[in-house]
């Protein structure tokens, strides 16, 4: 779990609520670098959305820019390597 990529996610104001489920479902699985790996049944089981809706919002997350996939992966058992662009471009909220 990256907190970086959590609070990344929480503080984006331009995310639809499909986009913020799979974005704190893919923080969820990231690990220091801001990177993850999840299957796309356990992703979409952590963000409370049908697959087909967590891929098309995983997708619009990907048009934007704010998730790159970095291997892309298909069949039983294997898993894309993504890369959480806001988890490092912020915006961050300061505590005022």
């Amino acid at each position: 779990m990256s907190r970086q990529a959590i609070a990344g996610a929480l503080a984006r104001e331009d995310l639809s609520g499909g986009e913020r489920l799979v974005a704190l479902a893919l923080a969820s699985f990231a690990d220091r670098e801001n990177r993850a790996w999840p299957g796309a049944r356990a992703a979409s089981a952590r963000a409370g959305l049908g697959r087909s809706r967590y891929q098309q919002a995983r997708e619009q997350l990907v048009r934007r820019g704010l998730v790159h996939v970095d291997e892309r992966r298909t069949g039983r058992g294997r898993a894309s390597t993504v890369s959480l662009a806001f988890a490092d471009a912020g915006p961050w909220w300061d505590g005022g």
